[in-house]
């Protein structure tokens, strides 16, 4: 699912985002479905297409866990 950098334009409340409300000029990411709502409903602006997050070590299973018993 494709993520989308939103700016609030009026203050609102995304659950998805967070537990408190957004006020004016916030920026955000949500999925593309919901960006296209609340810039329908003039509540944020698309500042464009959110970058992938950069895989880190720790979301990496360790080599072993990979590797197949056996395999040199």
């Amino acid at each position: 699912m494709t993520k989308v950098r939103m700016k609030a334009l009026d203050t609102l409340h995304v659950s998805g985002v967070g537990p408190d409300s957004l006020r004016p000029g916030d920026e955000f990411v949500v999925s593309n479905t919901v960006a296209a709502e609340l810039e329908r409903r003039g509540l944020a602006q698309s500042l464009g297409e959110a970058p992938e997050p950069e895989e880190t070590p720790q979301d990496k299973p360790p080599l072993a866990a990979i590797k197949k018993k056996g395999a040199k």
